[in-house]
């Protein structure tokens, strides 16, 4: 997936989401975080391939509790809660390829994987698109 699904979709559920409200800049940012970590990681040589440990449920949770530890108690759970949605939501969507979504718990196949690869394949089209126009509403529907 591509940034524009990432935040377009993420955001489109944020400002929908009613029982906590999301701050929207920083759930856009922890939608693409996964990818800013990860793909240098491996660009650098520093990890095994493009969707390490950034693509896990642990990064979620980790992101989440450096919400709560460093910020002020106003925006500490906004913040973690939007941590956990745009995380998630980023390995949800990338879920078209194997993620080591529970790894070092569960052992996974890191020589399987293929470095960076960026495929125009009909679905990646469609979630781009998809993605654009929830970001479009979310624009739009603005306050």
């Amino acid at each position: 997936m591509l940034p524009l699904a990432h935040v377009g979709i993420t955001l489109f559920f944020a400002k929908h989401f009613k029982p906590v409200h999301l701050p929207l800049l920083a759930t856009a940012v922890f939608s693409v975080l996964p990818d800013l970590i990860d793909k240098p990681l491996y660009l650098l040589g520093m990890a095994p391939t493009s969707r390490f440990i950034a693509h896990t449920v642990w990064f979620g949770i980790a992101l989440a509790l450096m919400c709560i530890a460093f910020f002020p108690r106003q925006t500490r759970v906004p913040l973690a809660v939007a941590a956990l949605v745009g995380s998630w939501f980023h390995l949800a969507l990338d879920l078209n390829s194997p993620l080591p979504l529970f790894f070092p718990l569960v052992s996974f196949d890191f020589t399987s994987q293929v470095g960076l690869s960026l495929s125009f394949d009909a679905a990646t089209i469609m979630f781009e698109l998809i993605g654009f126009c929830a970001l479009l509403l979310v624009v739009l529907e603005s306050d």
